[in-house]
């Protein structure tokens, strides 16, 4: 629940119809808004780690597609891998984060 005012509800739905406004981001106390940059400092930054992640994959399937038939190049294969799924975790943890500040915080 989300406190409007002195009045609890669930859902930004419920504090139009009660006629209350939800404030918009830059309107909100910088205290109650969570900070974004110690992810990614910039949208720029975003968006070259999410081309970054691409990157990496193409070059999963280009490098090692037919090539994965020893222990060296499997482990290699995996280690790309492995630095794909960190990055792209980081690009989805960062979006869902923003999606739930649209939803919860109305901005």
């Amino acid at each position: 629940m989300k406190k409007y005012g002195k009045i609890y509800i669930k859902h930004k739905k419920e504090a139009l119809k009660m006629g209350k406004t939800l404030k918009e981001r830059k309107d909100v106390d910088q205290s109650l808004t969570w900070d974004l940059s110690a992810i990614y400092k910039t949208e720029e930054h975003y968006n070259l780690a999410v081309k970054e992640t691409e990157k990496i994959a193409l070059e999963i399937e280009t490098d090692y597609k037919g090539r994965l038939n020893c222990a060296s190049v499997i482990n290699e294969c995996l280690d790309k891998m492995k630095k794909a799924l960190q990055q792209a975790m980081q690009t989805l943890q960062f979006q869902l984060i923003r999606l739930i500040m649209k939803i919860k915080l109305g901005i």
